[in-house]
């Protein structure tokens, strides 16, 4: 056999047995704190979840938030660095916004399907 005839097969055969994994055997994988926003609607979310979804977008230690009124939230930011930041969080269907005010600016953060968004704004 020559050496094009041969990878030819090993090509087909290979295609043809694949990985021999039976279908429907996969785990489906769910974020930390639960299943993820149904559909796409963020406000279903439990406090658990948000902070969870919030801290692996925005990129933060820890995120603490406590409830002030329907999908608004108060609480802080802790960076990797250790500093605690306060931050008012308002959930819609698409969007959260964070909005973290400080004496030397604020910065407001807005996670949407479709990634997330940075404003700074320096006093």
């Amino acid at each position: 056999m020559t050496a094009r005839v041969f990878l030819a097969l090993f090509a087909v055969l290979a295609m043809v047995l694949g990985c021999n994994r039976p279908s429907g055997t996969f785990a489906p994988v769910t974020p930390p704190g639960g299943a993820g926003p149904a559909a796409g609607d963020y406000r279903t979310m439990s406090t658990a979840q948000l902070q969870d979804f919030i801290k692996s977008k925005i990129g933060v230690e820890e995120v603490t938030l406590t409830e002030k009124g329907q999908n608004a939230y108060s609480g802080t930011l802790k960076h990797l660095d250790g500093s605690n930041l306060p931050v008012e969080v308002t959930v819609d269907a698409q969007r959260i916004v964070c909005d973290t005010k400080t004496p030397a600016g604020s910065t407001r953060q807005i996670i949407t399907p479709q990634g997330l968004t940075s404003d700074l704004n320096v006093k």
